[in-house]
């Protein structure tokens, strides 16, 4: 509980009240003179009439600008009585009230300790506190602050983690691991160059440098979409004019859907041509013919020439 004050309260009774009664009325509008009082808190106030006798009474009850009170009557060694209309009423200090400020403040001073520079000693117990903030340079005996600030992060019992470490965690060099080691959930695992997997080799994963996707499937794409070395039969179209075409030369005279080479073109057209007749020379056109299988260059009959250019377009 506390108890509550007001600046100013100050007023006198619209209604005559006897020594038994608990509501006191006040000048109606005086009501927000005083302050609201709602349990467990209180205030003390004063009834003196125009003889100078005193009652302090105890407020219990008090809403928001009403013009009345629920008080206890007779409090601090004073003694209810009655009161008529205009006596005052008012929310005074008390000596009881200062004298019991004055015991807190000795009690105060005399156990309490002052913000800087003192030594505190007994027992403090702190268990009822929800929280107990101690300044970063605290140390605890031959604890230092430093070392203590290393709790800083550690999520359960250091002794217990330390045990499961001892117990379950293999050292860094040396030990034969066992076991299934699961390491989906890691973002990536360097091993050492030199690290073998059952009958593959340091060399044999070596081989993997370089290759930029799953080897199946590059060897499935090969197998399905390239041709053989040897008696594959192409189809489609192939661009080969950036490239230089080599092929078996045949004997002159062959006559099958084999690739000729520019050697074989040669030998076929430009040996026939060597054993021609000599080129009379002369402004006349004229066509090989045989006569009797000798060779020569004869002017054609004008008529063979009408033929021929009949069949020109």
């Amino acid at each position: 509980m506390a108890q509550v004050w007001g600046n100013n309260a100050i007023s006198t009774l619209s209604a005559g009240i006897g020594a038994g009664d608990t509501t006191i009325f006040i000048q109606p509008s005086h009501g927000s003179r005083f302050p609201v009082v709602a349990a467990p808190n209180f205030a003390f106030c004063t009834l003196e009439d125009a003889s100078g006798n005193i009652e302090i009474v105890k407020v219990t009850a008090h809403t928001s600008g009403a013009s009345s009170l629920t008080v206890e009557r007779g409090k601090q060694g004073t003694t209810a009585r009655s009161y008529i209309i205009g006596d005052l009423f008012e929310l005074r200090l008390t000596a009881e009230e200062a004298a019991a400020w004055e015991a807190d403040i000795d009690t105060l001073f005399a156990t309490k300790a002052n913000k800087a520079g003192d030594t505190y000693t007994g027992t403090h117990d702190f268990t009822g506190a929800t929280a107990v903030a101690l300044p970063a340079a605290t140390s605890i005996g031959n604890v230092s602050a430093t070392e203590i600030s290393y709790l800083d992060g550690v999520t359960s019992g250091v002794q217990g983690q330390l045990n499961v470490l001892a117990s379950t965690k293999a050292n860094k060099a040396g030990d034969t691991y066992t076991g299934a080691h699961d390491f989906s959930g890691a973002a990536s695992v360097a091993l050492p160059a030199n690290t073998s997997l059952g009958p593959i080799t340091a060399v044999e994963f070596g081989y993997l440098d370089g290759v930029t996707s799953s080897v199946q499937g590059q060897l499935n794409v090969l197998a399905s979409g390239k041709a053989d070395v040897t008696g594959e039969t192409y189809t489609g179209t192939h661009d080969f004019t950036a490239g230089t075409l080599l092929a078996v030369t045949r004997p002159t005279g062959t006559n099958d859907t084999t690739v000729a080479t520019m050697q074989a073109l040669q030998q076929a057209v430009f040996a026939s041509y060597a054993n021609l007749p000599a080129d009379p020379g002369d402004e006349f056109t004229r066509v090989l013919t045989t006569k009797s299988g000798i060779k020569g260059w004869e002017i054609p009959p004008p008529s063979d020439v009408a033929l021929y250019l009949s069949g020109l377009t």
